[in-house]
């Protein structure tokens, strides 16, 4: 018989209002489920995933936890602690920290240019980035001698408001004001675009090259002027990309680009933006450049280039092409990452300098599965891929004995509200054909609830909802019908809070992940069998929590539009990664 763990990404439970897309959804297969199986609350957020006390969870951390079946560290909690202090070592303070970035960068600047620029994604959301990154990498570049220090903003708008990029610079200057001041005449605006462009992780890479491209500039900077034709050929040979579709697509922005005048420069752009439809996520790349100084913005030869992010499955397909064209094109530039993105598989430049590097998960759920000689499919598609791979297996990107992927490709859309069954149709088509039966284990990915939670449309939102009920009751039938067990949870909320709403009389769009418990529902098996398998795996305490949390034998009545109340969603007192080891014990 097959054991699955089926993921519902982004899927939390909260009481039903005119937000709520699972409740207002017609579900009546996962309403059936809570009615009928055993079930409790999990904690994906904060301390219980390992990160910094009050921090919303999210799919790479969710996916660590439920991988590593204990407890998972994370390592932004390090570069949050030692971006306090300018990223200068210490081992105490983060034992993950491979260099002292000032020193690195007063050792560059003997060599290269003393122009550093940033780039990454400016969110409060601190799901791939935190403002306190940017405060000290600005700050370490300031005392390692930088003479400009130039911003290369990519707005967010999907883990946070859809209009927040300039509450976010404000935010940003009064709150590190006192630290940003010795530099501010350092500091310029190079370039701002919406995450849409940069931040692609779904192999879209003329999207990558739009919002790269444009901060070279190989079209305008008379330094690499003389590159463009033969680089024209090679994006389009390397990538089949036309270069003259990048530069139609791109815009400029003629204005003093000076650390002062950036807040006038985002209220300018966001309003043009925003007036066309396009908010912050899909704000095109646009060149800030100045009349005298064209070129000074643009990343030039033998310049220093910071990589941000720190969460590795959004900076990837950025990190790549930006390596191969300085290495291809020998612009000479050295590149810091904040983490190390893992680009092995894409031949990376030899210029590269990771500031912090995660140490691999051990004994993870595929590494167990494999040593007991078992075999397992990971599947899902193409948008959370990586969630079901390398984050579920600890950062390790290779596969164990017996293991198999699956990759369904995620459709090319420029918002998922347009397609808001997603792929899982084609995803559950492929279990129900090559899983059950095949496999001893299957981990599935469904990305819908968090995918079209990001969307901020809730209809779109309640429809994908319900097509992922019907791929539910899909699965549930062959389960019932031949024996098989299943853990279905999720690893953060998101779709259950979408859309508009109203806060401190200021009309807003919900498009972030929340805190909210998650399901972990256990089908099929006998519960008293599991929970003796189970005894051995779990520490005493975290075994009677579970024991006495799972509700079991349960009176729920949840037919047609009904849902839970506040009174039956139980407070986690569980973390994450329990569902692993449960999912071990079925």
């Amino acid at each position: 018989m097959t054991k699955i763990l089926t993921i519902l990404d982004g899927f939390g439970l909260k009481p039903i209002d005119s937000n709520n897309c699972n409740a207002l959804a017609k579900m009546p297969n996962f309403r059936r489920l809570l009615a009928k199986y055993p079930w409790t609350t999990l904690d994906a957020n904060g301390e219980a995933v390992g990160q910094e006390a009050g921090l919303v969870g999210n799919s790479e951390v969710g996916h660590m936890n439920i991988g590593g079946l204990k407890l998972v560290p994370q390592l932004n909690y390090q570069i949050t602690k030692s971006s306090q202090n300018a990223f200068k070592l210490d081992s105490k303070l983060a034992p993950n920290q491979l260099i002292d970035t000032t020193k690195w960068l007063s050792k560059c600047f003997q060599t290269n240019n003393q122009t550093v620029h940033l780039i990454g994604l400016f969110s409060t959301g601190t799901i791939h980035s935190d403002l306190r990154h940017w405060a000290g990498a600005i700050e370490s570049a300031g005392l390692a001698g930088a003479t400009r220090i130039i911003l290369h903003i990519i707005s967010d708008g999907r883990d946070s408001d859809r209009q927040s990029l300039l509450a976010t610079w404000e935010h940003f200057v009064e709150k590190y004001k006192q630290r940003l001041k010795p530099y501010q005449e350092l500091i310029f605006l190079g370039s701002l675009g919406g995450r849409f462009y940069a931040m692609d992780r779904d192999n879209n890479w003329e999207r990558v090259a739009m919002g790269l491209l444009l901060m070279l500039d190989f079209g305008a900077s008379s330094s690499v002027e003389s590159h463009k034709s033969k680089l024209s050929n090679y994006i389009f040979k390397k990538y089949n990309i036309k270069l003259n579709n990048i530069f139609h697509n791109q815009s400029h922005f003629n204005g003093n680009s000076q650390y002062l005048n950036i807040k006038q420069i985002f209220q300018k752009l966001t309003d043009n933006s925003y007036r066309l439809g396009k908010f912050d996520e899909n704000i095109g790349p646009t060149l800030i450049q100045e009349h005298d100084y064209l070129s000074l913005n643009h990343i030039q030869k033998n310049d220093v280039v910071w990589l941000l992010n720190f969460r590795a499955d959004r900076m990837k397909q950025f990190e790549a092409m930006l390596c191969d064209i300085n290495s291809q094109f020998e612009l000479g530039l050295q590149i810091l990452t904040m983490s190390d993105y893992g680009q092995s598989d894409y031949g990376r430049s030899s210029k590269v300098t990771p500031v912090f590097r995660a140490s691999l998960v051990p004994n993870t759920l595929a590494e167990t599965i494999s040593q007991m000689g078992k075999t397992q499919l990971h599947i899902a598609e193409t948008e959370k891929y990586a969630h079901v791979t390398y984050f579920l297996n600890g950062g390790n990107p290779s596969k164990h004995a017996g293991e198999d992927w699956a990759l369904i490709p995620t459709n090319k859309v420029l918002s998922h509200a347009q397609k808001p069954e997603m792929r899982a149709g084609a995803i559950t088509d492929y279990i129900l054909e090559h899983g059950f039966n095949k496999y001893d284990y299957i981990v599935v990915n469904y990305a819908n609830p968090d995918m079209l939670g990001h969307t901020g449309d809730i209809q779109a939102g309640i429809e994908s909802m319900e097509f992922l009920d019907k791929q539910l009751g899909r699965l549930i039938e062959v389960i019932e019908k031949e024996g098989h067990s299943m853990v279905l949870i999720s690893d953060h909320g998101n779709i259950e809070r979408v859309g508009a709403y109203t806060l401190h009389g200021h009309s807003l769009i919900d498009t972030e992940h929340n805190p909210s418990a998650v399901p972990m529902i256990i089908v099929g098996g006998d519960i008293g069998q599991i929970q003796k398998n189970l005894e051995p795996q779990l520490d005493i305490q975290l075994y009677e929590v579970l024991k006495n949390n799972l509700i079991c034998n349960n009176n729920l009545k949840l037919e047609g539009d009904q849902w839970l109340t506040n009174e039956q969603i139980p407070t986690p007192e569980l973390p994450l990664w329990v569902a692993g080891v449960v999912l071990l014990g079925l």
